[in-house]
């Protein structure tokens, strides 16, 4: 989509399906939704960690505020992370408008280490070495996989090894 100024946000198009997977929310995720049109559709969004420069574009994502848009957000499960944890985002004094007032409030997921498949993406999750800890995801695709692993700290022998090997 573009270059400069933002914080994480990457965006997976399928040409089969048209379908998008969005990887982490950071500032690039209004650049993206900028370019949504036409009918309401699902739109995931696979988190790596929770740090703010991960997530602070939630709350201004567009399709949130769009009647019909079927939003997700998968989540790594680290720590005492429960389903609420998206909730204080859009809570006082962070931001005016509160979660339940969202018009299309997305439904949030955890996901644990190993496969999952979100809307016709195959993706392997793994874990990275990062203050909170993070995830590493593989997405499988028809001409080649696509490995999204920020934030790593390198330093620990199988942790390093296991990603080598992903």
């Amino acid at each position: 989509i573009g270059l400069g100024c933002n914080t994480p946000c990457v965006v997976i198009r399928d040409p089969k399906t048209n379908n998008s997977l969005v990887l982490d929310a950071g500032s690039g995720i209004v650049g993206f939704s900028e370019t949504l049109n036409g009918e309401p559709r699902r739109v995931p969004i696979l988190l790596t960690h929770f740090h703010w420069d991960h997530t602070q574009g939630l709350p201004f994502f567009s399709p949130f505020y769009t009647p019909g848009w079927q939003s997700s957000i998968w989540a790594p499960r680290l720590r005492a992370i429960d389903l609420a944890w998206v909730e204080t985002i859009f809570d006082s004094p962070f931001y005016p408008v509160p979660y339940h007032s969202l018009p299309s409030k997305p439904s949030v997921h955890l996901v644990e280490e190993g496969d999952l498949e979100i809307d016709d993406f195959q993706i392997k999750a793994m874990m990275l070495r990062h203050p909170g800890g993070a995830f590493a995801y593989r997405v499988t695709g028809d001409h080649g996989d696509l490995v999204y692993a920020t934030d790593h700290e390198f330093g620990n022998v199988a942790v390093d090894a296991a990603l080598g090997e992903s």
